[in-house]
Parts: C-alpha cells; structure tokens; sequence
C-alpha cells in the first residue's frame, strides 16, 4: 500500500469562511438561550404592604414589654454614639450594656425598638441589632428616625 501523498496549499487568498454555517449556528444559541432563561421580576415590581409610621408605632406605645433603644450621634463626624433604653443613657460600654439590659428585661412578647437620629451610622444601628439579637429578643423593629 502507497501512502497518503498530502498536498500543501500554500497560495493566498484561498481559505474561504462559510457564513451560511455561522449564521445557523448564531441562530441556534440565540434560541437556545431564549428557551432555556428564566424570566424574573425586577425589584421594583415586588408589591410590598408597608405599614404607616403614624399608625403602628402609635400602638407601640400602648404596650408595657417595648424596649426603646435611640441612637443619638455625639460628633458631628459621627464617630460616637450615645446609647439610651427607655430614655436612659447607657453607660460605658453601651452595646454591651445594652444586651445586659434585654437580657434581663426579655420576656416572650418583647419587642424591641431601634430609632436614632437620621446621621447615625448604619453600623451603630447594627451593633444595636446584634446587641439585641443577642440578648435574645423575640421581636425587633426598627422606628422612623426622629427630626
């Protein structure tokens, strides 16, 4: 048996890109993912029934086991916070104070209450949510911020 003999095509100009191939193969991915995505809504489009900040937080009053907690910036960098439960200023270190404090006071229908002024930074508002947490508070909300 001879072997194949190749020949090399060396000239210009003579490799050719087939577009008809190409153009089925863009079409068929194109359907492909079409098919195979999922369509979700957006996050605006979720409807959400969001109480009134008159209404509820009016009502909190009224109950006896509401622990309020309110930030208050001390700097106008807000680098410091005072810390207060049910208007009285925590001393020291006040978060962990303040988790004393739950802790002792929880009952099974404790709600506890975050406001603060506007400025407060988001992590003194989370630091008095882990404070909370781990005091073992069964509810928590958060209040509107006081003006």
């Amino acid at each position: 048996m001879k072997g194949m003999v190749y020949k090399k095509h060396l000239g210009k100009g003579r490799h050719k890109l087939e577009m008809a191939p190409l153009v089925d193969v863009v079409f068929q991915l194109l359907i492909f993912f079409l098919v195979a995505s999922e369509v979700r809504p957006t996050e605006a489009d979720f409807k959400t029934n969001l109480p009134a900040a008159e209404g509820p937080l009016d009502r909190r009053a009224e109950r006896k086991d509401v622990a309020r907690v309110y930030l208050r910036n001390l700097d106008p960098d807000g680098k410091a916070v005072e810390v207060s439960l049910n208007n009285e200023v925590l001393p020291g270190d006040a978060f962990k104070e303040l988790e004393r404090r739950l802790r002792a006071a929880r009952t099974e229908k404790m709600l506890v209450v975050i406001e603060g002024d506007p400025t407060v930074k988001l992590k003194f508002v989370a630091k008095a949510l882990d404070s909370a947490v781990a005091a073992g508070a069964p509810q928590i909300t958060f209040g509107k911020p006081q003006t």
